[in-house]
């Protein structure tokens, strides 16, 4: 659906030039976010498309550098489960089947390109995951926790229905 996508938005939304970049070939999240590098600024905020975040959440990753945004959920694992410690993660944990916490990752992140630097294999998937990018720079830096408490995962036909529950609420008030 990218062309879709390219012709409601155009080159422009708001105050904000756009440019897309294919990924071609679906070799995961990890892949399609470094095709954006030759056009990242050092510093770069990188959102699933598949979520909805809250503005207040933005900014206040915006305010911690480099920092990732956390949730918590009735079934982790369904989702990469985070373990942090003072304020910092130490560890993730993509789709346990005995999770410990329900503390998980919203794929909502504040870093810099190098991010990118060590390089990744492809996980048992196939795919070049962004999580195992995450996994790298934790190893070797400090990724700050912000926690939401208002975050839509819409993967799912629960989420998808949390979600437009939500945008009508929003289109009523």
């Amino acid at each position: 659906k990218g062309e879709m996508i390219r012709k409601y938005f155009g080159s422009q939304y708001k105050n904000l030039k756009l440019r897309y970049v294919w990924q071609g070939l679906p070799l995961g999240t990890g892949h399609a976010a470094k095709k954006a590098l030759p056009y990242l600024k050092e510093r770069f905020l990188l959102m699933y498309g598949d979520d909805i975040y809250q503005m207040q959440d933005i900014k206040r990753l915006l305010r911690r550098f480099p920092s990732m945004l956390l949730g918590r959920v009735e079934n982790p694992q369904q989702f990469g489960v985070v373990l942090t410690k003072k304020g910092c993660i130490r560890e993730l944990i993509e789709k346990p089947e005995n999770p410990v916490g329900n503390l998980v990752n919203t794929g909502l992140y504040f870093l810099d390109t190098s991010v990118f630097q060590p390089r990744v294999r492809r996980s048992k998937r196939g795919e070049y995951e962004f999580t195992d990018y995450i996994r790298a720079w934790i190893k070797r830096k400090n990724l700050h926790a912000i926690t939401t408490k208002r975050w839509i995962p819409i993967s799912s036909p629960r989420g998808l229905k949390k979600a437009e529950q939500c945008l009508k609420l929003m289109r009523e008030s």
